[in-house]
């Protein structure tokens, strides 16, 4: 059993996290309480360019959310080379609530895929706040063109939708760790087992994290 005010994560964390960081989740059970949700979208072997449009002002008044973008793609069909590891967006803020128009929207830019056989964007979009949202609208458009800045949309979606709920992390807790020190955690709806949850790095929002919930601790 987990001990008090922490909760155990599936897999262990990438990076440290102190009292400045935060824990983000839902109070329910199952996937539509999920503060955070993760994507695959597969691309058409004809595009030469994608990119991904995150649109806060789908909901105006709704919650800071925190997003990111990573692309993979197979190179060559007969000797089937994989390329990993590319971050078309790391961890960025997205607030409806700013007053500053790019802070309510923001996009990968241009991601050059001519040279790939198939592609596919993984696109992780995470509530990062204390409040309501009806979701954040997600825009996947792709381009035939190398010169021309011509997009079509392949596809468009909305989520994750709820309301946030924030924890605090008491101190600090070190990287490989899958034990995670959590102020109240039960009081703070930790105690949903079997869920993704969204930890933020306040400091360095590239740290940021998401981890599986497998047991939480009693409150102190």
């Amino acid at each position: 059993m987990a001990d008090i005010d922490t909760v155990v994560l599936l897999d262990n964390i990438q990076n440290a996290k102190d009292s400045s960081d935060k824990i983000y989740t839902m109070d329910g059970d199952g996937e539509n309480y999920e503060a955070v949700k993760t994507y695959v979208v597969e691309l058409p072997p004809d595009a030469s360019g994608a990119r991904v449009l995150f649109n806060g002002n789908y909901d105006p008044d709704g919650a800071r959310h925190c997003v990111r973008v990573h692309y993979i793609a197979l190179t060559d069909p007969s000797t089937p080379t994989k390329t990993e590891n590319t971050i078309a967006l790391d961890w960025t803020a997205v607030d409806p609530d700013s007053g500053t128009a790019t802070d309510r929207f923001k996009e990968t830019g241009a991601i050059d895929v001519s040279g790939h056989v198939y592609g596919s964007l993984m696109i992780d979009v995470a509530v990062a706040e204390a409040e309501a949202t009806t979701g954040l609208e997600v825009i996947v458009q792709v381009r035939g063109y190398t010169g021309l800045d011509v997009w079509n949309t392949l596809c468009r979606f909305i989520g994750p939708i709820g309301t946030g709920v924030e924890v605090a992390i008491p101190d600090t807790v070190n990287a490989d760790q899958n034990v995670l020190k959590a102020t109240n955690p039960t009081a703070g709806h930790l105690n949903h087992i079997g869920k993704f949850i969204f930890i933020e790095d306040k400091g360095t929002i590239a740290d940021s994290e998401i981890a599986y919930l497998i047991e939480c601790g009693a409150d102190s």
